[in-house]
């Protein structure tokens, strides 16, 4: 790859999902060995009711999508990926 492009890889998850855990726990552990030639992004999947977010698997689903979602505004991909897989 040349200059600063990188490959942008995005997972549409929900922190509570199992499924989106075997997702992580399969390709999580390529992208840190790829880190250097790829952008990762978590997109959280919730609904909005009103003024609400409303999350499939319960309440703790949505503070965990909060707290992954700032852990990823601050930190590097080593720490992303480290809250995702604890």
């Amino acid at each position: 790859m040349m200059g600063t492009n990188k490959v942008q890889v995005e997972f549409f998850v929900m922190s509570k999902c199992p499924d989106a855990k075997a997702c992580e726990d399969s390709f999580l552990p390529v992208l840190q060995d790829l880190r250097s030639l790829v952008d990762l992004k978590f997109t959280y999947i919730g609904s909005a009711e009103g003024q609400e977010v409303q999350c499939m698997h319960g309440p703790s689903e949505c503070e965990g999508d909060k707290q992954r979602l700032c852990i990823q505004q601050v930190a590097s991909v080593e720490h992303l990926i480290c809250a995702v897989s604890g």
